[in-house]
């Protein structure tokens, strides 16, 4: 604190004790703004023999302020607001005073309260040491006061803090703040046991490259960190499904929501869906190939559609039924079957692209989504490479197997130009898939309208 108490030239011992008392009960943690006021009402009783009222108003207009008196309560709304200086006053004379001695109560070049004497009209008037001794206790109740509210201003922030931190203690969700430089600043008790590092062990490190992150949006494909930085940095936040690695090397997907910190960082509470997302893909995918199952392609073709009417660009969808499968499976065995159907499955993944959709219907049937198909020519060499990659050999338990692929195609071309129908869409590709079987022609093509 900066603030100064004018202390007179003459320093009378009991105006020293009076200094010292008002200093100390400042220092009282616990002591209230009204005790202060009553010790220094006290004290100046004890120096000069007078009455008075000290007054600090409230900080708006409808908060009541805190005061000490020794006077009526008539005298004190009077002194209350009454200008600082020596006073005489018809009011005063009714009551018994000659006059009184009104003087601020300040710390840091700011007034805050005010202090009135008030002198009894059988007494002298106030000398000048007089008024030096009231202004040198106004100012140190005002140095007393401003301290007490500094103290209790920054126990109340501590205490924000300290709650603060405890409620991120509690939170069940990992809770990563990062600087700036996605440096690691806080990471707390959930975030450690998502994780599996310790405090000390992440605070500094990489956020991102700590835990192998990889975004993936609520809708739209996977976003790369600096898109996802700059979506912060401009909307202030992200919401999303991360795909990161655990301290043990374990995959996890967790549920992010992001939150910017005005161009110094990044908040970011996180949530483990690992276990959920397991299920959810059980329940979606094929057990043996990991393929999407016919669950999840009917939901694929709808979308699909969808996407396609919007774009207005060509949609196919190939049935895909493996020719020899059964011999195999007979002569060498349900595994050696199975192992077939997982090569398969692998190869049609690898004839296609990554925005394609490959799943398996069941048995030895599969199905294929090509998304903008481009022209007939386009769709043909597709299922071509389809049918090359199914026919390559496969080695099962040292024996070379072979099998091949009858193809039924429904074709869309122009999309939007009329209603398509998915089950229609579905019946037309195994209709065209039968009729190749039927002809050994290894595809056949069926264009709807």
């Amino acid at each position: 604190m900066n603030a100064s108490v004018a202390v007179p030239t003459l320093l009378p011992d009991r105006l020293l004790r009076a200094l010292v008392a008002i200093a100390d009960q400042s220092l009282d943690v616990g002591a209230s703004e009204e005790r202060l006021l009553c010790v220094v009402v006290d004290r100046i009783s004890d120096v000069l023999g007078d009455r008075s009222t000290a007054w600090l108003p409230g900080s708006g207009p409808d908060e009541v302020g805190t005061s000490a008196s020794c006077h009526p309560a008539a005298v004190q709304a009077e002194l209350e607001a009454a200008p600082v200086g020596r006073i005489e006053a018809p009011w005063l004379t009714e009551h018994g005073y000659a006059e009184a001695l009104v003087v601020p109560v300040g710390a840091q070049g700011r007034v805050i309260g005010t202090l009135a004497v008030t002198r009894a009209a059988d007494r002298p008037a106030f000398t000048e040491t007089e008024v030096e001794i009231v202004t040198a206790i106004g100012d140190m109740a005002g140095v007393a006061v401003y301290g007490s509210r500094i103290r209790q201003a920054t126990m109340i922030s501590l205490e924000e803090v300290r709650s603060q931190a405890a409620v991120v203690e509690q939170v069940s969700e990992a809770l990563v703040a990062c600087d700036a430089d996605n440096l690691i600043v806080n990471w707390n008790a959930g975030a450690e046991r998502l994780y599996g590092y310790s405090s000390s062990e992440a605070i500094g490190c990489h956020a991102f490259a700590l835990l192998a992150t990889r975004f993936f949006p609520d809708e739209g494909p996977e976003m790369a960190v600096e898109e996802v930085l700059a979506q912060v940095a401009t909307l202030g936040e992200w919401h999303g499904e991360l795909r990161e690695r655990a301290a043990d090397g374990a995959p996890l997907v967790v549920m992010s929501s992001m939150t910017g910190t005005g161009g110094a960082g990044l908040i970011s509470v996180n949530r483990d869906v690992t276990g959920q997302r397991q299920e959810e893909h059980r329940a979606m995918h094929d057990a043996l190939t990991g393929l999407p199952n016919r669950r999840l392609l009917d939901t694929r073709l709808y979308e699909a559609i969808a996407r396609a009417c919007r774009s207005g660009k060509a949609l196919a969808v190939a049935f895909v039924d493996l020719d020899g499968f059964k011999p195999v499976n007979d002569t060498y065995g349900h595994a050696a079957g199975d192992a077939v159907l997982v090569g398969v499955a692998n190869r049609l993944l690898g004839a296609v692209r990554r925005t394609d959709t490959v799943g398996r219907l069941g048995g030895d049937e599969f199905l294929v989504i090509l998304e903008e198909a481009g022209t007939m020519e386009h769709i043909r060499q597709t299922t071509a490479r389809i049918g090359t990659a199914v026919a390559e050999a496969i080695e099962v338990d040292g024996v070379t197997v072979q099998v091949g692929a009858s193809l039924g195609v429904a074709v869309v071309e122009q999309p939007g130009a009329a209603t398509i129908d998915a089950e229609a869409l579905l019946h037309t590709a195994d209709t065209a898939m039968y009729a190749a079987k039927q002809a050994r022609s290894g595809a056949v093509f069926s264009v709807l309208p």
